[in-house]
């Protein structure tokens, strides 16, 4: 049984934060040295300063970390919300040419292990992205940004009904930024809607679309603290901060994650494109089509059968093709037979052991940055892939399978900073 609570959520002080837009981005994973510097220049207060974007940083920036939060809160710039509450949010962005609107609700939700059956994941995680999590929540005990995690709503819509009954109503804060998602925001201090949002969840299953590494982050760092006392049931760190989404609601996207193969050898390199080119029919496309990529690639359109097909870019060999697998029919189940899982099993691990693999194989949600990325490194190879489809994604889920580390990418990400979830005392 899902556990959904209100929380006293911390957010940026809109008396003294009159662009409060200006402070969010995304979370960690999916921000570049180069966005990580833009929107350190954006504001001050971005909280990409505690967010903590880039990866293998000195035990020192962690306490950087700790030491800016506090001057925020010392200095009004974050408070916590006196009442417990219910965050209804509103997304709005631009999706090839369409304005498209995403509706969820940010709530605590109890941790559970996952052999409960409660709280379903799809990926397998890299320790070391995990435990740089923990580390961050040690030092900050916060979480700045929440987890996409997707449920099914009732029969009648219960949920969807709140939420629109709720966002017809004057925002509570408004985030504007001019790169990320038109966000509002709606608190919900109500008992009586409160309580028919946590009952209508209680029994559905929860599925992480975007937050693993985060989620098992928080499994990690409870153990931990368990470890050297008793946790009460209501402690805020008994429980992950989640912005919850309709599986059916339209604005819910998926989107290719894409693989950058780095610090190759030329031999490396080599053998990858050798291994590809005998397992796959290759049809070959002039490099002066590298600027259409993202057109060439939605046009191969959403997975039909049991197909395998995917893009791949390596300018050192002056290659660029469209790789279609050769077998015309895949046997297995439903993780077996996915695109991704295709590519790990059939063309990565025949080249790279389990254990050196990430040492080369480096998701990329952006194809303009993977394509960026091949560019300046010499001998590498990125591999554009199409999304995983929605009913493949639950059917893998629900079994409780795990597909390689970052096989979807939901779009948008949630923003960082829009609410964020204090870990000490209680909720």
């Amino acid at each position: 049984m899902a556990i959904i609570k209100p929380f006293r959520g911390i957010r940026f002080n809109n008396k003294i934060i009159k662009n409060p837009g200006l402070n969010i981005s995304p979370p960690f994973d999916a921000i570049t040295p180069e966005l990580n510097e833009s929107l350190q220049k954006r504001s001050d207060y971005n909280i990409v300063r505690l967010e903590i974007a880039r990866r293998n940083k000195s035990d020192r920036s962690f306490l950087q970390v700790a030491e800016t939060q506090s001057d925020w809160f010392k200095s009004n710039i974050l408070i916590r919300d006196k009442e417990p509450a219910l965050y209804i949010t509103e997304e709005s962005f631009d999706f090839s040419g369409t304005n498209v609107v995403r509706r969820g609700i940010i709530s605590a939700v109890r941790l559970e292990e996952y052999d409960s059956k409660i709280i379903f994941p799809h990926e397998n995680v890299r320790s070391e992205w995990v435990e740089e999590r923990v580390k961050l929540m040690d030092v900050g005990k916060s979480n700045y940004s929440p987890l996409l995690v997707l449920f099914r709503d009732d029969l009648r819509n219960t949920i969807g009904a709140v939420i629109r009954a709720v966002s017809g109503g004057e925002p509570d804060t408004i985030y504007h930024s001019e790169d990320l998602p038109y966000v509002k925001l709606w608190k919900v201090l109500d008992k009586g809607t409160i309580e028919i949002i946590s009952s209508a969840l209680r029994n559905s299953p929860l599925f992480i679309a975007d937050g693993h590494h985060r989620y098992e982050a928080a499994l990690r760092y409870r153990a931990r603290v368990r470890s050297n006392r008793e946790i009460l049931l209501e402690e805020s760190l008994n429980y992950r901060m989640m912005m919850l989404i309709s599986i059916d609601q339209p604005g819910l996207l998926t989107l290719g994650y894409h693989r950058f193969l780095d610090n190759l050898s030329i031999d490396q390199s080599n053998d990858v494109l050798n291994i590809i080119e005998k397992k796959c029919n290759i049809e070959t496309l002039d490099l002066l089509n590298i600027n259409n990529i993202s057109k060439i690639i939605s046009e191969l359109g959403q997975r039909q059968n049991e197909e395998v097909h995917f893009m791949v870019y390596a300018p050192s060999q002056r290659k660029l093709f469209i790789a279609k697998n050769k077998e015309k029919k895949l046997s297995g189940d439903d993780l077996y037979k996915s695109e991704h899982s295709w590519l790990h099993r059939e063309i990565i691990s025949g080249i790279f052991n389990k254990t050196t693999e990430m040492n080369y194989i480096n998701p990329v949600h952006d194809i303009n940055s993977l394509i960026g990325l091949v560019n300046n490194s010499p001998n590498s190879i990125g591999i554009i892939m199409r999304p995983i489809k929605m009913d493949e994604f639950v059917s893998i889920v629900t079994r409780g399978w795990r597909l390689p580390p970052k096989a979807t990418n939901f779009y948008p990400k949630t923003s960082a900073g829009v609410v964020m979830q204090d870990l000490k005392g209680f909720l």
